[in-house]
């Protein structure tokens, strides 16, 4: 049902699989994500529906800071409006650091910075209802990469939509693979 829902959006049956098969761990290849990139914010929201997750890279604070950076503003413009049309999605908003410093203050840190998006977000689009987006720092303690590199930690410090109601999401499923078969 869901990888007829992937198929709908046009991408080719392998990375169709890898998306349906990497449900929860968001494990796309380099082509995969250049193929959902390359639509934008729809690719977003087929991502966010078919593996429950959407981690984002291109959200950017200063280093030990919360505030966003202004070039943050255009991806999380587009999870507004998707959290918008998708309004009954409860959506974990996970921050996440690389091992920079002490466990305590990237704990901290990354709490911090998941409410400050989770404060864009809300604050730029009243339509969200606050009690379904709920911010949660992880710290250093989910790395997705080896942190004895730049690259590695750059990839760490990421930004994670992750849906709570999973729900939510079969029903979402539901409705497209039906509407793909019609």
């Amino acid at each position: 049902m869901i990888i007829a829902a992937i198929l709908a959006l046009g991408l080719p049956v392998p990375a169709a699989q890898r998306i349906h098969n990497s449900w929860r761990s968001s494990d796309l290849t380099e082509s995969d994500w250049a193929s959902l990139k390359a639509g934008g914010e729809r690719h977003l929201e087929a991502q966010l529906l078919d593996t429950g997750v959407l981690r984002v890279s291109n959200i950017h604070f200063e280093i030990g800071e919360t505030e966003l950076s202004p070039e943050s503003h255009e991806v999380l413009d587009k999870v507004g409006r998707i959290l918008m049309r998708r309004s009954m999605l409860k959506v974990e908003v996970a921050g996440h650091t690389d091992n920079v410093g002490s466990r305590a203050s990237n704990q901290e840190l990354s709490e911090r910075r998941a409410r400050a998006v989770r404060r864009y977000l809300i604050s730029r689009y009243p339509k969200i209802r606050h009690q379904l987006v709920v911010p949660v720092g992880y710290g250093e303690d989910h790395p997705i990469a080896s942190n004895d590199k730049a690259a590695g930690k750059a990839k760490n410090r990421r930004v994670e939509f992750v849906v709570l109601n999973e729900d939510e999401l079969l029903k979402v499923a539901q409705m497209r693979a039906y509407r793909a078969g019609q």
